[in-house]
């Protein structure tokens, strides 16, 4: 698909205007990202009752306890969106491997221990590097992928060596009001996954940037090659459970790092919590101001123990340059997002210190 001179422009418009404040917005949260990291290294070492959690960026984590681990919205090569319109993605394989070596001491995870990935939607901030990892980081026989039909149509235009219907779960078509949840158990009987279909934020004036929403309802021929080739399909939020050895719930997570939603879109039943409180919320940064009740009304409904800020940095920007220069994402206020997320966590007492990272940082939290 050829870049027309209206996306061209439209997509300059909002760099340029963006920029202007990106490093300096970062710069008024630099004291919670210092702090977060130092406090990250508090517990240095594994226990039986941690979690081990690694932010990559964007809606991105890898959580791990023991010897499991989810993967949720893998990607690490933040691409420039003026110059990767209509340009062909590729993934920083070095960086990739770089992540891998340090988690797992080899570019590939031999021993299978990552066996759930979880894709809150289908964007290419989400998911233009996940083929990449099937190819060359991950042990393809045990994974499992879980998201939308448009996220499993995508993947198997890769010709991938994945039994689509074992390894690429999606509850598209039996998500409703009626059944709102739907529960996948990993085969070890160690890891539980509760998905609810939510919704994402506009990205500017409570309006949807053009071209890249809707489903993809059959497999492409050809594999996506552009950003505009990842449409958005329908969105995600998880739960993810990590039992203990007699089957009840240890830990739970609750992601809503996707996306920004309207309140109460994307919320468990109560009767959920009433199974196990929430012990870490994983929320998104970006275009929080484009929804009602947003970050307020899911803190006050989860009541979780600590919470994370996600998606807050600047996604078009490489990771290495992110480290050197933080830059918040575009056109979202996030000095203002983490100051109402602190007063809210105040008013419901929670910890009133959020953590907020940069890509690719790990911390432990001990339960």
């Amino acid at each position: 698909m050829k870049t027309t001179i209206f996306q061209t422009l439209f997509i300059l418009s909002i760099t340029v205007f963006s920029n202007c404040q990106s490093v300096q917005r970062a710069r008024k949260i630099k004291s919670d990202l210092l702090r977060s990291a130092t406090e990250a290294q508090i517990l240095k070492h594994p226990t039986g009752d941690s979690i081990r959690l690694q932010y990559i960026g964007c809606g991105g984590f890898l959580i791990r306890h023991g010897n499991d681990a989810v993967l949720i919205d893998p990607y690490f090569s933040n691409a420039d969106a003026l110059k990767k319109v209509g340009k062909t993605l590729e993934s920083d394989t070095a960086l990739i491997d770089s992540f891998f070596i340090k988690n797992f001491k080899k570019a590939r995870d031999t021993e299978g221990v990552i066996q759930t990935i979880l894709i809150s939607h289908a964007h290419h901030d989400h998911l233009a590097d996940l083929s990449s990892l099937l190819k060359r980081n991950l042990l393809t026989s045990k994974v499992t992928l879980i998201g939308s039909q448009t996220m499993s149509n995508l993947i198997q235009s890769f010709k991938l060596p994945l039994d689509a219907q074992h390894q690429i779960i999606s509850f598209d078509s039996i998500l409703n009001k009626k059944n709102p949840f739907a529960r996948y158990r990993s085969p070890n009987n160690r890891v539980v996954i509760t998905a609810l279909k939510t919704e994402h934020a506009p990205h500017i004036l409570r309006m949807k940037l053009p071209f890249i929403g809707g489903n993809i309802n059959s497999i492409p021929a050809q594999p996506p090659r552009t950003v505009l080739d990842y449409k958005e399909g329908v969105d995600y939020n998880y739960i993810i459970d990590f039992l203990k050895p007699d089957g009840s719930i240890g830990f739970r997570i609750f992601s809503n790092a996707g996306a920004a939603a309207n309140a109460p879109i994307g919320f468990p039943p109560p009767s959920v919590l009433q199974e196990k409180k929430v012990d870490i919320l994983l929320l998104c940064g970006a275009n929080y101001n484009q929804v009602n009740g947003y970050p307020d009304e899911i803190v006050k409904f989860m009541q979780p123990e600590k919470i994370f800020v996600a998606h807050w940095e600047d996604f078009f920007t490489p990771i290495p340059q992110l480290f050197k220069k933080p830059r918040v994402v575009p056109l979202t206020n996030i000095p203002k997002f983490v100051k109402i997320l602190k007063k809210s966590m105040v008013k419901n007492q929670i910890e009133p210190k959020p953590i907020i990272v940069q890509p690719l940082t790990a911390l432990w939290i001990k339960f």
